[in-house]
């Protein structure tokens, strides 16, 4: 409801510029499947990509593997308006 109810406000606002939410953890966008989810399900959603917070979540590399995470890793990618660089390591928070 949330997603609908934003991207409904934006197209009322008539805005000059594209709106992104956020890829963060303890948001709803926190994981790739969730945001696969909601891409598949509002059309007009964008992300702006802070995708570290991805791998925190899945405690994995999402390095598209399997043909599954290369499909979601297609839909975010055509949906990424704006990204977040990060800088870490093995064993030291990120910058």
């Amino acid at each position: 409801a949330f997603f609908a109810d934003a991207l409904a406000a934006q197209a009322r606002a008539d805005l000059p510029c594209a709106v992104s939410h956020e890829t963060h953890r303890g948001r709803v966008l926190n994981n790739p499947w969730a945001a696969e989810r909601l891409l598949r399900r509002h059309p007009d959603l964008f992300v702006t990509g802070d995708f570290s917070h991805w791998l925190l979540v899945s405690e994995r590399l999402l390095d598209g593997a399997s043909p599954r995470e290369r499909d979601m890793w297609d839909l975010v990618s055509a949906r990424t308006l704006h990204l977040h660089a990060r800088v870490g390591g093995e064993q030291r928070p990120q910058h």
